[in-house]
């Protein structure tokens, strides 16, 4: 996680991607543009969730 410090991301949103990460969820849903940058950085795939 902190190879990708570049990302700004704030404290909680680094937690949920850490937690995300470290037990294999298989997607992440958010509506955050820098978390959804930064679990592809971190290969947690991660989505809106939403159709548009």
């Amino acid at each position: 996680m902190m190879l990708h410090f570049a990302t700004k991301l704030r404290a909680g949103d680094a937690l949920h991607l850490a937690i995300a990460h470290n037990n294999g969820a298989k997607i992440l849903y958010t509506l955050d543009d820098g978390l959804l940058h930064a679990a592809k950085l971190m290969s947690v795939y991660a989505s809106r969730g939403i159709k548009t």
